[in-house]
């Protein structure tokens, strides 16, 4: 079989790479170490040499993301377990002043366009057995222990890998049983999704929150990271330990408090209830290591009940879902599907003077998409632009080198533009700002299925008002929650 080239990231998107394999990934399939620290990280490796990953955003001082990305070692202290500190995503086992011969273990689940699920894995030991793992217990667990529960509840202690990070599940019924009627059922749910995959999301749903209990050496806003999504609704998060990466639990948020103060009283409360649970990342429980036979028989039952949903099915949000304010969000779908009316976009425009295809703004050029975003000096385009520049150095690193030469070239830019998955949002914002200072854009869009708002030329207002334009207080919150 030929190499074959992947895309890889995490989810947040701050680092990017491409691998080339010797043979797809199908063939390859993949490995996975039962070791504490892979078990819980939910691992699944491709064996690569480092030459063959190119990082294509964020390479670091080796390449690898070295000194971007978080590291955590223990034990030898010889191996680089590397992840991203903001969404938590683990890379793979790096080591120090690798050179580019030298392999490495890269985790697949990073991997875009790859069925991790319909892959064939093979499993291997990785732990050291004269150093055994030992959890970090919860300071409280022997005190949970010895109460009396009530009849079918359970306690699964808990951890992340460093310690930082400890807890106990009271769980209202064994985690591979149903329980009855009267209690909530114990749903284990993996989800495929782009963030579950590369969480190697596991959880289960106790309610209420208050059967979680915490402790972290640290005040927990510093020991406990939460990632929320950038694509997405933002009613809830991922959380994980900030110094070793392992997920623990999902936080979830909601609805918007301004949303739900709007609605009715009955809908406040059922927001509340739902609201009050604690989803436990399972990997993150002692039992998932299998250290003793009674754990490794108990996670084989979980694991028989355990219901797997294809969220990839469902669809990841467009690329266009990361531009949050509805304004903006209109303003570059209205430049997409050619509902602004450039002058050179007219049915024939060979028809016409050459003064009549020029910007109506600056009179300099033709006016076309690239010229009027890009070329055009009209005093309020130009500043929107200078601080897109300015936005796109800072939080991205990208610099297109000033005015672009030709109007071809000022069309490649918007373009790069537009449908980067990163710089989409400020781009959004940008052509917006520039649209807003224009007459000669044509009229508002044709009411849409789901209207996004009302149209802003001549508006003046830059509204920050993401989703709540269309919003129906009351059941909406909660289905849409």
């Amino acid at each position: 079989m030929a190499p074959k080239t992947y895309e890889g990231n995490c989810h947040c998107g701050q680092f990017k790479f491409t691998v080339t394999l010797p043979t797809p990934i199908e063939e390859m399939g993949l490995n996975q170490c039962d070791c504490s620290i892979c078990t819980k990280k939910g691992y699944l490796f491709v064996f690569v040499r480092k030459s063959s990953v190119v990082f294509t955003k964020n390479a670091g001082s080796d390449g690898l993301g070295g000194g971007l990305m978080k590291d955590y070692r223990f034990a030898s202290r010889m191996v680089c377990h590397r992840f991203c500190g903001r969404c938590a995503t683990p890379f793979g086992v790096v080591r120090p002043h690798m050179g580019s011969s030298e392999g490495f273990a890269l985790n697949a689940r990073q991997f875009q366009g790859v069925d991790i699920w319909n892959l064939p894995i093979e499993g291997f030991s990785g732990g050291a057995p004269w150093r055994p793992y030992v959890p970090p217990a919860f300071p409280k667990l022997k005190e949970l222990l010895a109460e009396t529960l009530p009849e079918g509840e359970k306690i699964y202690p808990g951890s992340c890998h460093c310690g930082q990070v400890t807890f106990a599940l009271k769980a209202p019924w064994a985690l591979d049983k149903v329980g009855p009627a009267d209690v909530e059922n114990n749903r284990v749910l993996e989800c495929d999704c782009s963030s579950c995959i590369r969480a190697a999301g596991v959880y289960t749903y106790p309610r209420p929150a208050s059967r979680v209990l915490l402790h972290t050496t640290f005040p927990e806003a510093d020991a406990i990271t939460t990632y929320v999504s950038p694509v997405g609704k933002g009613f809830g998060g991922q959380q994980f330990c900030s110094t070793c990466g392992c997920q623990v639990f999902q936080h979830l948020i909601g609805p918007p408090a301004e949303r739900v103060a709007a609605a009715p009283a009955e809908i406040q409360e059922k927001i509340r209830q739902k609201i009050d649970c604690k989803p436990v990342h399972l990997r993150a429980l002692n039992v998932t290591l299998g250290l003793t036979k009674a754990d490794q028989a108990e996670w084989a039952k979980i694991k028989a009940v355990l219901v797997r949903e294809r969220g990839s099915l469902v669809g990841d949000p467009h690329y266009l879902d990361r531009v949050t304010v509805s304004n903006h969000r209109l303003a570059l779908t209205r430049l997409l599907n050619g509902s602004f009316h450039f002058r050179t976009l007219r049915t024939n425009p060979e028809l016409h003077d050459d003064d009549n295809l020029m910007c109506r703004k600056c009179g300099e050029e033709f006016e076309t998409p690239g010229h009027v975003f890009m070329r055009c000096m009209a005093r309020e385009t130009v500043e929107a632009r200078k601080e897109l520049e300015g936005i796109l150095a800072r939080d991205f690193g990208y610099n297109w080198g000033g005015k672009p030469a030709t109007r071809e070239l000022a069309e490649k830019v918007m373009k790069t533009l537009i449908f980067d998955w990163d710089m989409v949002a400020p781009t959004a914002r940008f052509v917006f700002q520039v649209s807003r200072s224009w007459r000669y854009f044509g009229h508002r869009l044709p009411t849409m299925l789901t209207k996004l708002a009302s149209d802003s030329e001549g508006s003046g207002e830059d509204t920050m008002d993401a989703e709540t334009e269309n919003a129906s207080v009351g059941d909406n919150l909660i289905l849409d929650f």
